[in-house]
């Protein structure tokens, strides 16, 4: 690890996540409050952009910096759905079944996870007498 990577990462994940936050505003006006529309685009277009990514990096069109500010660094601050995404892709290659996995355990224990968070977030607070 170098600095150089550290900076394009950085730079990157700034650009991406400034663009999440520009592109879930501007379909937050056009959405419905029972679908989570802007994070569906968001996590769509983050697919779209870290398969060209991928494929351009395959076929030697783009740096191993270019890599790390476009799919690390961009992608990973717009979504890391897309990297999810190019995970299971990559694993079915390989192991459909390693895909497989990968695919429903990330789901389940990220909800799983999610779920301890708040609940242990809530227990806390109300142990120690937060109030909202």
């Amino acid at each position: 690890m170098n600095i150089r990577a550290i900076i394009l990462v950085g730079v990157g994940g700034f650009i991406g996540s400034v663009g999440r936050y520009i592109v879930g505003n501007l379909i937050l006006t056009a959405g419905s409050k029972d679908f989570p529309l802007p994070t569906f685009v968001v996590n769509v277009l983050g697919c779209f952009f870290i398969g060209i990514i991928a494929e351009s990096a395959k076929f030697n069109k783009l740096t191993d910096n270019g890599v790390l500010f476009l799919a690390t660094g961009f992608c990973g601050g717009f979504t890391t759905f897309s990297s999810y995404m190019l995970d299971i892709l990559s694993t079915q290659e390989a192991n459909i079944s390693v895909s497989v996995l990968y695919g429903i355990l990330s789901i389940m224990a990220g909800y799983f996870f999610l779920f301890l968070g708040i609940k242990l977030t809530y227990l806390t607070l109300h142990y120690f007498g937060v109030q909202q």
